[in-house]
């Protein structure tokens, strides 16, 4: 609310209105809906949307806040940089660390053009794809144009902040985007496996791998 990815952030006057709207919109879910329902939201952590949120008491009504933290402008949408900033920023700006959930993309945006590209047209494209790796040549390969993203070891890296930050967890944009590990059939229809190295190759393994080991070396419990 109250930004227009033309121009930018709208009036004070309009940002404010819509930001008072959002809330309403918060609480009222909040207070229509059955005990235990899970509320989420997304935002972008720029530092304003964090203090506007915060103000209006909105981590009151909702249990997640989505950090939207990819699609950077740049060679890459999504660095660790940007990550560690984001928490930052949340803490700062008075969002609560337990309902704030870092955002990962499994996608890859190119350097000049925006364009995106799946992790699983990647990791097939560039196999073997080395896990350190976060940028690949784009596919005209004039110029130095680079699809950056966010490799195996970026994404466990960004999960293990997630954890030793005590935050909500991490969230995924969007899961469909990695690699498949088996063959999946609907119908007539039968999707292969996609992941080159099996579950070396998945993102979503590399998570819940990091998950695992960071719960067990804090006595089980994050």
């Amino acid at each position: 609310p109250g930004y227009d990815f033309r121009r930018g952030y709208l009036p004070e006057a309009e940002v404010e209105a819509d930001y008072d709207g959002l809330a309403a919109l918060c609480a009222e879910t909040r207070a229509a809906l059955a005990a235990g329902a899970v509320i989420t939201m997304a935002y972008y952590p720029d530092g304003r949307q964090e203090r506007l949120l915060a103000a209006r008491r909105v981590p009151a009504s909702v249990d997640l806040m989505h950090m939207m933290t990819y699609d950077q402008h740049g060679a890459q949408h999504s660095s660790r940089e940007f990550a560690a900033r984001a928490v930052r920023l949340g803490a700062d700006g008075g969002l609560p660390r337990r309902a704030m959930t870092l955002g990962v993309p499994f996608y890859g945006r190119h350097s000049r053009t925006g364009d995106w590209t799946t992790y699983e047209d990647l990791v097939q494209r560039h196999h073997p794809l080395d896990r350190a790796a976060d940028a690949v040549p784009a596919p005209e390969r004039e110029g130095g144009a680079t699809i950056g993203f966010n490799g195996v070891d970026t994404i466990v890296a960004k999960t293990r902040l997630a954890a030793r930050e005590r935050l909500g967890g991490v969230m995924i944009w969007e899961v469909g985007q990695d690699c498949r590990l088996a063959p999946v059939t609907h119908g007539e229809t039968t999707h292969v496996a996609t992941c080159p190295d099996g579950e070396e190759s998945s993102l979503l393994v590399a998570i819940q791998r990091t998950i695992a080991t960071e719960a067990a070396s804090a006595g089980g419990e994050l």
